[in-house]
């Protein structure tokens, strides 16, 4: 789902280090961790970009999109924010109607549009689809899914043709998304020219990568001696008492078990390579990218 007319933001030039995190996916718990994790290594308000999502699996969506709202951080609207500002039937996810993620969707999403107050459907109406700035001459597009499609799921396994579009869409050197839950850097090298193509997904904070553990993700980006580092980052927070209160809540669904299991309730969405890595703890390291 894009809305009808796609509004883009121009920050200007940032300095780095930047915090990029997304997926806040009601899961207040998570969104406290981070915030205080930003605050501990003093990131400023403008240096923490989120890439949508605040709403979705969790037990608290009000209280999350409040936290992020008075947090007053640069970020754009996730297809779930945009089909609550337009009073939409469903998420926006574009799943196979009657699939697993279709039938699961209709439940939590239910459950938000009752959260939501229509004060913040108004503020989400506000919100860009996405964010333009340049770091270090770098020219960056963050965005939801992607730049032709706000819905559309991108994994590191899919061919570079896919993200090349994106590239062509957006003119941008890195691109920053979120969405797809499981975080991953690909880098698309084009011919005889520096910087190559980067296309980095931070994860998401608000739910596991469906890798068996409990470990949510977000990174920070850097540049140091002409060149891009990109750190992906663990979240250490109280994923049991985010479950809690899920079921305290009134929430029985199998998205609470994930928090603690760290395996999604469905797969419908992941290509081949993604679902065999089911249950396979990331290690996620530090990539270091030449400029020039």
């Amino acid at each position: 789902m894009m809305p009808a007319s796609k509004h883009i933001s121009d920050l200007g030039a940032l300095k780095p280090p930047l915090l990029i995190f997304g997926g806040a996916y009601s899961n207040l718990q998570a969104l406290r961790a981070v915030k205080s994790w930003a605050e501990q290594h003093k990131f400023t308000q403008q240096n923490c970009l989120f890439t949508g999502d605040m709403v979705a699996y969790c037990a608290n969506p009000k209280e999350v999109v409040d936290i992020i709202q008075q947090w007053g951080i640069p970020l754009i609207a996730g297809n779930v924010e945009t089909a609550l500002a337009e009073a939409a039937a469903s998420c926006g996810c574009g799943f196979t109607p009657g699939s697993s993620c279709d039938t699961l969707s209709n439940q939590w999403f239910s459950f938000a549009q009752s959260a939501i107050t229509n004060t913040q459907r108004q503020w989400f109406q506000q919100l860009p689809d996405q964010l333009t700035f340049t770091l270090n001459g770098l020219k960056v597009a963050l965005l939801h899914g992607a730049a032709t499609d706000q819905s559309k799921f991108l994994f590191a396994s899919h061919n570079n043709a896919r993200f090349q579009t994106e590239f062509k869409a957006t003119g941008a050197d890195l691109i920053i998304a979120g969405h797809s839950g499981i975080p991953f850097t690909k880098i698309i090298e084009k011919p005889n020219t520096r910087p190559p193509a980067i296309w980095h997904n931070s994860g998401a904070i608000g739910m596991p990568a469906n890798d068996g553990t409990k470990t949510c993700w977000f990174s920070v980006l850097d540049v140091q001696n002409d060149e891009l580092q990109i750190h992906p980052i663990k979240l250490k927070y109280n994923a049991d008492s985010a479950a809690k209160a899920m079921a305290t809540a009134g929430q029985n669904s199998p998205y609470a078990k994930s928090l603690i299991t760290g395996l999604w309730p469905s797969i419908d969405i992941l290509p081949e390579k993604e679902r065999a890595a089911q249950g396979r703890p990331l290690s996620l390291k530090t990539i270091t990218i030449p400029l020039s």
